[in-house]
């Protein structure tokens, strides 16, 4: 039950809450009550013929409210109100010394009911205490990994390619986008799908859920904001930065919620990932501009080739090209063209020459170092750690 605030909208069905303290009569129905946390619970209600003011004195509490003793609304009573005769209610400390004032011309009535009335606040379903492992790994079509079981969950998450991931022996087809999770002692194994290289993501950790098959055994297509979290998992972890432990588990807590609701959706969610933009772009001048990029990549382009191609000025694109995609343009084709790169080396049909006169760098030295401050290993290293 989600608790409300008390204003002129939701509680008006009730009663009506007054922005200073009523004035009371010293009478017999002015009352002082005080309640401590082990009262936070109760399946007593009260009502009155008349209307009934309530004014919070000290601490914290909840009015549980309801015109027919079901179907109550929870409100933080933090302001004085007065409620409609009739209107049944429990007045409960919110986990802490709660002293509150009641007064109304006549006695109330009280009744029991079945259903406990408490206020526990928000209490997550789901929890990851530890994350074991994070693993961004890229590998050929030679690719086959013989199997393991653990007692903990492993979550896979295809980003480039296709791969077969075979779960007690039932076989998974994931494509680029897919997302298959293991669960605890489940004997899996993996190996490459098609000819093509491919790369995918993992992470293993603890976490309880109330219904585990609700994700066992199906593949989820992620859509972008999917892709966002798995990127920001693994960019916490390289970076190691404060509190990064933190916000891992808060991405993975996320991605985990986000995939249960979109395995649970009638309509599969976008199959649409961009291999270097994890946000869509809405931008029609910056979606031009990736799509020329990407189709002329291995040629010089510059800021000024590519505004006087879309027909804009250079601090007119700069500007939309930064806030679109969150970087500057000179990165992102820089970026784009080492991406490519790394994907013909992937391949295997091409030497290191070859890739880097495939995409107009100037020379292999400066292509090496190029390729070495972005992923610190050179492209010989590279070619060599992906096929061991």
């Amino acid at each position: 039950m989600k608790i409300l605030e008390i204003n002129a909208v939701e509680f008006s069905k009730y009663g009506a809450f007054m922005q200073q303290p009523a004035v009371k009569p010293r009478q017999s129905g002015y009352e002082t009550r005080r309640m401590n946390p082990t009262s936070g619970r109760s399946n007593e209600l009260c009502r009155f013929g008349q209307e009934v003011l309530l004014e919070p004195l000290d601490g914290v509490g909840v009015l549980f409210v309801s015109e027919n003793k079901h179907g109550f609304k929870m409100f933080l009573l933090d302001k004085p109100v007065k409620l409609r005769a009739q209107i049944w209610f429990c007045v409960l400390p919110y986990q802490c010394d709660f002293i509150y004032e009641i007064s109304s011309p006549v006695s109330g009535e009280t009744c029991q009911i079945e259903e406990s009335l408490t206020a526990q606040g928000i209490y997550p379903s789901i929890h990851i205490d530890r994350i074991f492992t994070v693993l961004y790994q890229e590998h050929t079509r030679s690719f086959r990994f013989k199997g393991e079981r653990h007692p903990y969950w492993e979550l896979t998450y295809v980003d480039s390619g296709s791969m077969v991931c075979t779960i007690e022996g039932k076989d998974f087809q994931l494509r680029q986008g897919d997302m298959l999770l293991f669960a605890p002692n489940q004997f899996h194994s993996q190996r490459a799908a098609g000819k093509n290289p491919f790369s995918f993501f993992t992470v293993s950790f603890n976490i309880n859920l109330s219904d585990p098959a609700i994700l066992c055994g199906r593949v989820i297509e992620s859509d972008s904001n999917m892709h966002k979290l798995i990127k920001q998992i693994l960019s916490e972890y390289r970076m190691d930065m404060l509190y990064a432990q933190e916000m891992m588990v808060a991405a993975l807590t996320q991605l985990i919620v986000t995939a249960i609701r979109a395995s649970q959706a009638q309509k599969p969610a976008t199959h649409n990932i961009p291999s270097t933009i994890t946000n869509q772009i809405k931008n029609q001048v910056v979606s031009n501009c990736l799509r020329i990029i990407d189709e002329n990549i291995a040629y010089k382009l510059t800021l000024d080739f590519l505004s006087k191609r879309l027909c804009v000025s250079k601090s007119h694109l700069s500007k939309l090209f930064k806030d679109e995609v969150g970087i500057g343009v000179s990165d992102y084709v820089r970026d784009r063209r080492l991406e490519q790169a790394k994907h013909l080396i992937q391949m295997g049909n091409y030497t290191i020459t070859q890739v880097s006169d495939m995409l107009g760098y100037c020379s292999v030295c400066y292509f090496s170092t190029e390729f070495r401050k972005k992923y610190n290993l050179t492209p010989s290293e590279y070619s060599k750690s992906i096929t061991a």
